[in-house]
């Protein structure tokens, strides 16, 4: 065989050698453009592949928000269908106010109100479990420079409205009432109208304060609380607002009659 194949060679010319070298190197031209083609498209499948798998984890993702999102409005629905629930009871309280003829009887059922509301709106308020708040309404003093809180909810100190004012020109709760406009503050100690109070040792950092007539009532809260919670303050200070008028109302009639029965009594 060795001496076939080397008669074969012997009797070949040189350019059949360079021929075939030629023709080699095409050969291997043409291969290896293949294996780079191949290995090119193999790429651009495995790209293509992680591309979809990219997208999918994107819908996931785009998914599970969606349902997070779901779950946080249907579970806000249920929290103010309840909240209009109470302040419908709180509003038919305030109308049967309307029918009681006894100025001194009137009176006690505003009061009452008021507090059953302020005490309500305290609880109401926590949309998240673990929230805690308290509720207070400042009135100002007759000479128009501070206010002092003339009704609050449980989480106060037992003195509070004794020994606590604020001045209506440096406070959140002065810069609502002279504004007209509510302040909804996440961390009210970098307020610039904010001082602490030395007597306290609350962890109270967030607080919400709605003007009303001659007053303000405000919300205090440990984490920041959102607009819902604002709106809500301003729907329970409606209600407050109607008892303090009713309170007032009967006050004048009360203080009538009172002066009424003093002259007829000094006849």
């Amino acid at each position: 065989m060795a001496d076939i194949l080397k008669e074969f060679f012997s009797k070949l010319y040189p350019w059949h050698f360079h021929v075939a070298g030629a023709m080699l190197l095409v050969a291997l031209a043409l291969f290896l453009w293949f294996m780079i083609f191949g290995v090119r498209k193999f790429s651009q499948t495995v790209d293509s592949v992680i591309e979809r798998d990219k997208e999918a984890q994107n819908l996931r993702n785009e998914l599970a928000d969606l349902k997070a999102a779901k779950e946080t409005n249907e579970a806000l629905a249920l929290y103010l269908s309840h909240i209009v629930f109470g302040v419908k009871s709180f509003i038919d309280d305030l109308n049967d106010l309307s029918f009681i003829q006894n100025p001194e009887i009137k009176m006690t059922e505003s009061y009452n109100l008021i507090q059953r509301t302020i005490d309500s709106l305290a609880s109401d308020i926590k949309f998240h479990s673990g929230d805690h708040h308290r509720c207070c309404l400042w009135l100002l003093d007759s000479d128009e420079t501070r206010l002092h809180p003339a009704f609050v909810s449980a989480g106060f100190p037992s003195n509070y409205s004794q020994s606590r004012t604020l001045h209506k020109d440096h406070s959140v709760a002065g810069r609502a009432l002279r504004t007209g406009r509510a302040q909804n503050i996440s961390n009210v100690t970098i307020d610039t109208d904010w001082s602490r109070n030395e007597d306290s040792r609350s962890n109270y950092n967030s607080l919400i304060a709605v003007p009303i007539e001659n007053g303000v009532l405000t919300i205090d809260g440990v984490s920041p609380m959102n607009t819902e919670s604002q709106y809500i303050a301003e729907l329970y200070g409606a209600v407050i607002v109607g008892a303090m008028n009713s309170y007032y109302s009967a006050h004048i009639e009360y203080s009538s009659y009172a002066e009424v029965a003093a002259n007829e009594e000094n006849v």
